[in-house]
């Protein structure tokens, strides 16, 4: 059951047990009016009645205030990782014109400039989403090289090489151009000792390719926690991040290539 569906069963209850009670203190109070023996009771009846209906009523609201709450610091969260999305990949887009202006010289040795483009793009990535990591693995001599990075703690693997975990991955998603996303894994940016951690983190795979050349692997990963259940519908990376790093992958493989 999805945490919207959650919300809207407990919505349908809440409203349903306060018609119930409102109706239970409505009856007592027509039947406490009549002058019987049993009035008493009927009136201390009507009265738990009408003190429930009015405990429904504040749990409503305060639930409703909660979630108007909760959307709000979503709205800010979504709006400040935009914004720093936007920062980072205008620093990506400089440096992609600085090297697309010298490419034109002879003699001029890129591979600084196109590093420091590596760093501005896992920058970018890694803001995806507040605690993730982002690096990208050069596909170089039948091996993963991580060339660029901005990582958290712990720090991304430099090198993941056939028969290390995350191997297979990392390959098939490179050759075949296809993306790759996954929550409650083990993480590739662990290297090796991924194998042995727990299944908490969601992995995003973006291959970075020129046509049919395979350049590498724009990998990020976050761990499941940084997601708060009550703001997030589906935990894990959103569309909207697949889409930002497409456009960051298509960034580096021009600059690259």
């Amino acid at each position: 059951m999805t945490p919207e569906t959650r919300e809207a069963v407990k919505d349908v209850a809440l409203k349903v047990l306060a018609f119930l009670f409102g109706a239970g203190a409505f009856i007592f109070s027509v039947l406490g009016g009549d002058e019987t023996k049993r009035r008493p009771t009927y009136i201390t009846y009507g009265v738990i009645f009408l003190g429930l209906t009015t405990i429904i009523a504040y749990i409503e609201s305060s639930l409703s205030r909660r979630s108007l709450l909760a959307r709000e610091r979503l709205a800010v969260r979504e709006a400040q990782a935009q914004e720093d999305v936007v920062t980072s990949v205008s620093a990506a887009a400089t440096h992609l014109a600085r090297i697309s202006g010298l490419r034109s010289s002879h003699g001029h040795n890129l591979a600084g400039d196109r590093g420091r483009l590596e760093q501005a793009i896992c920058t970018a990535a890694s803001r995806t989403h507040p605690g993730s990591r982002a690096a990208f693995y050069v596909w170089n001599s039948g091996r993963f090289k991580c060339t660029g990075m901005w990582a958290g703690a712990p720090k991304a693997t430099d090198i993941i090489s056939p028969g290390d975990f995350g191997f297979p991955r990392l390959r098939h998603t490179l050759r075949t151009g296809g993306v790759f996303k996954k929550e409650n894994t083990r993480s590739y940016l662990d290297g090796p000792t991924a194998a042995s951690t727990d299944p908490d983190s969601a992995i995003l795979l973006i291959p970075v390719r020129a046509g049919h050349d395979q350049l590498g692997i724009l990998a990020v990963d976050a761990k499941m926690e940084s997601w708060e259940t009550s703001d997030a519908a589906m935990p894990g990376y959103a569309d909207s991040n697949v889409r930002h790093l497409l456009l960051l992958a298509n960034l580096l493989a021009s600059g690259i290539k």
